[in-house]
Formats: structure tokens, sequence, C-alpha cells
């Protein structure tokens, strides 16, 4: 049906009856227009959580990074401080075996000479002897350079050369000064030797 009549005389154009059905439509036009701005602010919040979410990734891998690499640092840092403590340790070892070494030595010519005199303290001082070299055992400290071994340079020094026709060329005749390695390991002392030489 039309707009109801007027009073007046001006012509009107005619208009939707009722007039909710105007309202109806423009409830419609919004909540189409409601629908699309959700859907356009849900694609906005999802961007953002996953731009976060890579944002978050990133910055964990970089933390991570950071981490592995002072682990490493401190791991390396620890064996060179190992490491140098043990060399330090190894060489005040080694000089305290020197010493005892002399002392080694001192008991050894003594006892040369007390057999060439036939002297009554011999027994002692070969217990005196007995004790430093049990003592060098315990330090895994053993003697080398004996009559009849191959000269080796790496563990012998060749003071001289004589003519043996009893014992085989390139052989040790006389120990004038005992050595001394940790076992089979490290040279502290080379034994001075003399060895035999062939015509």
């Amino acid at each position: 049906k039309g707009c109801p009549m007027v009073t007046d005389n001006k012509e009107r154009k005619p208009c939707t009856w009722p007039p909710w059905r105007k309202v109806e439509t423009m409830i419609q036009v919004k909540v189409n227009q409601g629908g699309a701005d959700s859907q356009a602010l849900s694609a906005m919040e999802e961007n953002s959580c996953a731009s976060q979410e890579n944002r978050d990734n990133d910055a964990a891998a970089r933390y991570k990074a950071r981490w592995l690499r002072s682990r490493a640092d401190l791991d390396n840092l620890q064996k060179r401080t190992a490491s140098r403590i043990a060399a330090q340790q190894e060489a005040e070892r080694d000089k305290l075996l020197l010493e005892f070494l002399e002392i080694a030595d001192s008991l050894e010519r003594a006892l040369d000479h007390a057999s060439r005199q036939d002297n009554p303290w011999q027994e002692g001082m070969e217990i005196m002897q007995q004790q430093m070299l049990d003592l060098l055992d315990r330090y895994e400290v053993e003697s080398i350079g004996r009559i009849g071994d191959d000269f080796e340079p790496h563990l012998h020094d060749a003071v001289s050369c004589e003519v043996r026709p009893d014992l085989p060329a390139g052989t040790i005749s006389e120990v004038i000064k005992t050595g001394y390695r940790i076992r089979k390991s490290k040279l502290l002392r080379p034994a001075k030797v003399i060895i035999v030489q062939h015509e």
C-alpha cells in the first residue's frame, strides 16, 4: 500500500511502507559489513599471532646459540685450566724426582766404594738404597742403561767407545751414570754409558 494521504495539495513521492522495511535493510547491511570486518579482524589477529610466534622462535634460537657458545667457551676454559695445572704438577714432580735421583747416585757410589773396601756400614747403606729405589718405584720411575743393552740414542749418552770382543758392537759395555725414566713414557735423565765398538 502507499503512504497515507496528506492534507496539502503538494505532490509527494510515494515511500515504502511500512517504514521498518528500510530499517531491516539497513540492519542487514550493517550485519554484513560487521561480518566482513570480523573476518578481516580475525585474519589480522592470526597474522599478528604468527608474526609474534616467529619473533619468539627467532629470539629463542638466538638465546640457544649464545648459550651453546658460552657452554663451549666454558668447556674450553676448563680444559685449558686442567691442562695447565697438570703440566705444572708434572713439572714439580719431575723436579722433585731429579733431586731424589741425586741421592740415589750418592748411595750407589758409596756402595761401590764400600764393596771395594769391605766397609762394615755396607749393609745399612744397601737398606737405604733399597728404600730409595722403592720410593722411586712408587712414582713409576725405572732405571735404564745396563751392560749388554743395545745403545739407544734417545735413552743413552755415549761418553766413550771401547773394544770388547765378548760383547756385540753397539751394545753397552759400562754404565758411568744410571739413567731413569717414568715408566715407558717420559725420560727423566739419560744414562751415561760406554759402548762397544769392534775394529
